[in-house]
């Protein structure tokens, strides 16, 4: 049920006629598959979504990446995480499993619970023209 409700959502918003934002700058993190490989894979990928998932284990650390596109994320699980921006902020963060709308960003995440936890990313390319 919850992959219809993926799949519905994604519909809705490349059918809405969504196109990326101009991004500013260059990328400064490498995409989380190429910086953390232990943490995330790729599901899936076609001209208009990309697929990533992502495994954290308890007490785990993820490696400083970039997500340069916005997404619909997935939260299979709860988690209890600490968000560590490029800047060395830092913010303890809880998140419930369900779905969110996030724009692009670069972070590092830290699990801070003694389970793991998962998701899905579908990054929303833009619209060929």
């Amino acid at each position: 049920m919850r992959t219809i409700g993926i799949l519905v959502v994604v519909a809705v918003l490349l059918a809405s006629g969504y196109s990326q934002r101009s991004s500013e700058g260059a990328q400064q993190f490498p995409d989380p598959l190429l910086a953390d490989p232990e943490h995330w894979r790729l599901e899936f990928e076609n001209e208009r979504v990309r697929v990533t998932r992502a495994k954290v284990g308890p007490r785990e650390i993820e490696r400083m990446h970039q997500h340069s596109l916005p997404a619909v994320v997935v939260y299979l699980t709860d988690q209890d995480i600490q968000r560590t921006l490029p800047d060395g902020t830092t913010r303890k963060v809880h998140i419930n499993a369900g779905v969110r709308w996030v724009e692009p960003n670069a972070h590092q995440v830290e699990n801070l619970a003694e389970k793991p936890f998962e998701l899905i990313r579908i990054d929303l390319k833009p619209l060929a023209r």
